[in-house]
């Protein structure tokens, strides 16, 4: 387990995890950069709404990336089943 001291918003927090400190500074660095675009649509917005309005944008881009995901399976495991019918097609024609 590391512990490993972000600054976010201002604020500084002392974190343990299992991943790798550096990476989760890197997290928080993004965080910061993510909460200063919403501020910069909303300069006059609080700490608390801004980080409100940052995770809904998080979380918003988060179901765009899982429905995409779905979409991409979804149409992987189509091309798949195209191929194995094909495949099948070309073993049974060799059979007969």
């Amino acid at each position: 387990m590391h512990t490993v001291e972000v600054t976010i918003l201002g604020q500084t927090y002392r974190l343990k995890s299992d991943k790798d400190p550096g990476y989760m500074e890197s997290l928080a660095s993004k965080l910061n950069a993510r909460i200063s675009e919403v501020a910069s649509h909303a300069p006059t917005v609080d700490a608390f709404k801004l980080l409100t309005l940052t995770a809904l944008n998080l979380v918003d881009r988060l179901e765009e990336l899982e429905a995409q995901q779905g979409d991409d399976l979804r149409r992987t495991e189509e091309r798949a089943n195209k191929l194995l019918d094909r495949l099948n097609d070309v073993l049974e024609a060799k059979v007969e």
